[in-house]
């Protein structure tokens, strides 16, 4: 599948490419390197432009219809140059049909579709955000909320049950606490729980991505939204926000963060990280560390990896 749909676009791009060569010799006399000028400074602007879309919140579909619109503009004007009317009419008729018909919003919608689809029944999708990070889906099925991004289900609600017994641990260690820290994916269960104590001063809540709290925040149902001033969630990133706020001190930190598989999630495992949280600590401050672990068995690898967390 690759082949067939990247093959036409690198047949098409060489054959330009060549034919521009091949113009520059001949029709117009100049150094053939201004071909290898004018492909660079293309691809430049365009990867610009895509930059500046995605952090629009643009949909990929969308983004390439307005460069297909962009190349179809730049026939219609060389077409004008040379007036050659029907290939004028062309370009715009298929240009205009394209926006009229807003094809790109079908395949965009199609595409959040199967991604849900692969995780959840397709009808319980109800909506969508992105952030620079990912494009987050969500829907209600069976009575919980869930958010599907990466090919998997990176949030759900209200998961009583799992969010006690989390608690319910870091409690067991700090029965006093009053000031929450709660770090990582998932998480948003969590704080809800720790609102629900009626001794709870603050909860803060950090995300890997510093959009996502809001913005899911944002797309609750109203059964489970959550409008608690006690609830803070900074835009901010975990080891930002731990070294620019100095004057914020907390009882439990609870860093609920995914396996330690990429260099990404390994910035919340070093021993830098955890100096920085060891100084938000107020005395007799927890701090509650989720690593990988095995239900009957420790292999080598999983007693490698939680020597390593523990070591640090």
């Amino acid at each position: 599948m690759s082949v067939l749909v990247n093959a036409p676009v690198s047949l098409c791009t060489g054959l330009v490419f060549c034919l521009a060569c091949r113009w520059m010799e001949t029709a117009n006399p100049q150094p053939v390197s201004r071909v290898y000028l004018a492909e660079a400074a293309g691809g430049a602007a365009g990867g610009i432009g895509v930059t500046v879309a995605l952090a629009m919140s643009l949909p990929g579909p969308t983004i390439a219809l307005a460069a297909a619109t962009f190349l179809l503009v730049a026939t219609a004007a060389e077409a004008a140059i040379r007036r050659s009317f029907g290939l004028i009419a062309l370009s715009v008729l298929v240009a205009a049909a394209a926006w009229i018909d807003r094809t790109d919003l079908a395949w965009h919608r199609y595409r959040q579709v199967r991604a849900w689809a692969r995780v959840l029944p397709a009808e319980s999708l109800q909506g969508a955000f992105i952030t620079a990070q990912a494009r987050y889906l969500y829907g209600t099925h069976e009575g919980q909320f869930n958010v599907v991004a990466w090919n998997g289900v990176v949030d759900a609600l209200p998961r009583p049950v799992e969010a006690s017994e989390v608690v319910a641990m870091h409690l067991a260690q700090q029965p006093r606490a009053r000031r929450f820290l709660v770090a990582g994916p998932g998480s948003l269960a969590l704080c809800r729980r720790l609102l629900d104590l009626p001794v709870t001063e603050e909860v803060v809540w950090l995300h890997p991505d510093p959009e996502y709290p809001a913005r899911v925040l944002e797309a609750l149902p109203p059964e489970l939204a959550i409008d608690d001033p006690r609830l803070t969630r900074p835009h901010a990133d975990i080891r930002q926000f731990l070294r620019d706020r100095s004057d914020a001190t907390f009882d439990v930190v609870i860093l609920n963060l995914p396996d330690v598989t990429t260099l990404a999630l390994n910035r919340y495992t070093t021993r830098e990280f955890f100096e920085q949280v060891a100084s938000r600590l107020a005395p007799e401050g927890v701090v509650g560390v989720r690593t990988l672990g095995g239900e009957n068995f420790m292999g080598d690898e999983l007693v490698n990896v939680g020597a390593s967390v523990y070591r640090t």
